[in-house]
């Protein structure tokens, strides 16, 4: 059994003092909430991996990417992205590599950066 206020307090701590039992109330309620929860799941990560070439992308024989079929695919745009050029400028996969190493040499960052 709990015992009330004590006769001494005045009527503003006595007021303050049943808004702070409220508010504990409050939060125990909250505390039970959180705690009767399933534990999280831990967050996935997707890192970025950085590499030294560009890898080469080729058509694929019926989804199997053990069987390439035909020429690597140079990079190019969506052409259903109208607003965009497919060509991007028609080069090759290790001509933009070289241009990319060219970029980072001038701005002194490693390559794989």
């Amino acid at each position: 059994m709990r015992a009330g206020p004590s006769p001494e307090l005045s009527v503003a701590a006595r007021e303050q003092l049943a808004d702070l039992k409220l508010e504990r109330e409050t939060l125990q309620v909250e505390l039970r909430k959180i705690g009767s929860l399933e534990p999280m799941k831990k967050p996935q990560v997707y890192p970025v991996i950085t590499r030294t070439s560009i890898p080469e992308v080729r058509f694929l024989s019926r989804g199997d990417p053990e069987a390439p079929v035909g020429e690597a695919l140079t990079p190019r745009a969506a052409s259903a992205l109208k607003m965009l050029e497919p060509d991007l400028g028609g080069l090759s996969s290790s001509e933009v590599e070289a241009i990319r190493d060219a970029v980072l040499a001038v701005s002194g960052k490693p390559r794989g950066y």
